[in-house]
């Protein structure tokens, strides 16, 4: 059984679903757990590309079982053509993707397209988060290549900072109307969708990393809340 990083119960959960050197292109974790900010809720998240396929999910839930893991959710994702897996090993709780090598396409074709994915806040995390990643494992330097093609171009971030500035201004009328409304679960969604994307604004704009809100809070709310009062005020006026 291949040692692809160095974590045992990780090896042999791969290697039992039928993972080897030869089949995955690349295995990094991202996440808390590497910043030191984890605590006892954290999960340790890590992405497995495949060269080809993904083990179902009826294959990684026996193995999972038969490994005495602590399961989650195990589960296949069609839509977005990814997979994931969420269980305690009695030390840690491993937060696992899977994925194809048609992710790289997908990356590619985000950043060089004229069209804005839905799924457009998870793809600018997955990128950035790449590029602080912990390589485990990589077949002919994937990884590193990966890293290099998927890079944002200045004119790819300005595109998705005026896509979520036309976002906020119609969320800002509609957060407008729940209020005059008294309408207070609408509130809080508009709400939370405009704190969101002043959030990506920020980040983009300034070159940070794009994290998710949670991590935000952490790094920048507090010393920087005064930057997203601003943007309320550049979108609105």
């Amino acid at each position: 059984m291949d040692k692809l990083t160095g974590i045992e119960s990780i090896d042999n959960y791969i290697g039992s679903i039928g993972g080897n050197k030869e089949n995955i292109l690349g295995i990094w974790e991202t996440g808390s757990f590497l910043e030191n900010i984890s605590d006892e809720f954290s999960d340790r998240d890590f992405i497995i590309v495949w060269q080809n396929s993904v083990p179902n999910a009826e294959i990684r839930l026996k193995v999972a079982n038969n490994s005495g893991f602590d399961i989650h959710e195990i589960k296949d994702v069609a839509s977005i053509g990814q997979s994931f897996d969420l269980f305690f090993d009695g030390k840690f709780l491993f937060n696992i993707g899977h994925a194809t090598k048609e992710k790289k396409k997908k990356w590619q074709d985000t950043i060089t397209g004229e069209k804005i994915p839905s799924d457009i806040e998870e793809i600018l995390m997955s990128i950035s988060a790449l590029n602080s990643a912990k390589i485990y494992f990589q077949k002919d330097n994937w990884v590193d290549n990966l890293k290099k093609e998927v890079q944002l171009t200045e004119e790819f971030r300005q595109k998705i900072i005026d896509h979520y500035k036309s976002k906020t201004g119609v969320d800002l009328k509609l957060l407008e109307k729940s209020t005059s409304r008294k309408d207070v679960i609408q509130f809080m969604h508009y709400l939370e969708k405009v704190l969101r994307a002043l959030q990506i604004i920020y980040l983009l704009e300034n070159n940070k990393p794009i994290i998710s809100s949670k991590k935000f809070e952490e790094r920048f709310a507090k010393v920087e809340n005064g930057e997203i009062t601003n943007l309320i005020r550049k979108i609105t006026f």
